[in-house]
């Protein structure tokens, strides 16, 4: 365990790694926003390995409109092979590759193995998780699809942190951040290698539902219902 100052142990450390998360506190708190700053994602890109993934929380119930295409337009401008991954809650994740090839390869082998282990299998069952092609479900955009739903947005700097100052403002936008982002969700047979056609519609027809659950709280069950019945036929 490293107690330092996240920033200046990221712009000084001249260590590698394959994995950078952050689990920052809100971003109204006082210095969050320059972890979401295009400087600190082209130091934290120096420090990746090649392949090397960062995390990045997007809390998609407290942000505006700008904001959340802003934030995304600033990952994408140093990761432009980044994924939005999550969907079940309004705790969205953006995972940028430290990757320069045409797309991301998934090993669906190498997936698909794991899940064969009874314990983690067990333990995905009960988020609908549990079979090999249910992680897909999660991810949701691909860097194309991202860097166009962020023009509209702003970069954010060190020397213009626009968002520790429009942050505080901020209100619950879940449903209406949700219905933003459910047009524009990736085809998954656009991402990934799939065997057959009803495997997309399955992958496409979960997220579409899942999205309509954070847009419709007051259909949460009825959708959830919708939902277990399609995995049941499904599988």
């Amino acid at each position: 365990i490293i107690i330092d100052d996240g920033r200046n142990f990221v712009r000084y450390t001249k260590n590698k790694y394959d994995l950078i998360t952050l689990e920052p506190l809100q971003m109204f708190q006082k210095g969050v926003v320059y972890f979401y700053t295009e400087d600190f994602y082209r130091e934290a890109r120096e420090r990746l390995h090649p392949d090397g993934v960062i995390c990045q929380w997007l809390p998609i119930y407290a942000m505006t409109e700008h904001e959340m295409r802003s934030i995304i337009k600033t990952m994408v401008a140093v990761f432009p092979h980044t994924l939005l991954w999550g969907g079940q809650w309004s705790d969205l994740i953006l995972i940028g590759f430290n990757h320069d090839g045409p797309r991301i390869e998934f090993n669906e082998q190498e997936i698909a193995e794991r899940l064969i282990n009874p314990a983690v299998k067990d333990d995905l069952f009960s988020v609908m998780l549990a079979n090999r092609f249910d992680p897909y479900s999660f991810v949701l955009m691909d860097g194309r699809t991202l860097a166009d739903f962020g023009k509209s947005g702003q970069i954010y700097s060190d020397d213009h942190p626009a968002l520790e100052f429009t942050a505080p403002r901020g209100r619950e936008a879940t449903k209406a951040n949700a219905a933003l982002l459910l047009p524009h969700l990736t085809p998954p047979e656009r991402m990934f290698d799939l065997p057959h056609r009803d495997v997309a519609t399955y992958l496409a027809d979960i997220r579409r539902l899942t999205f309509q659950r954070l847009i419709t709280p007051d259909r949460r069950r009825d959708l959830t219902d919708q939902m277990r019945s399609r995995y049941l036929e499904f599988y």
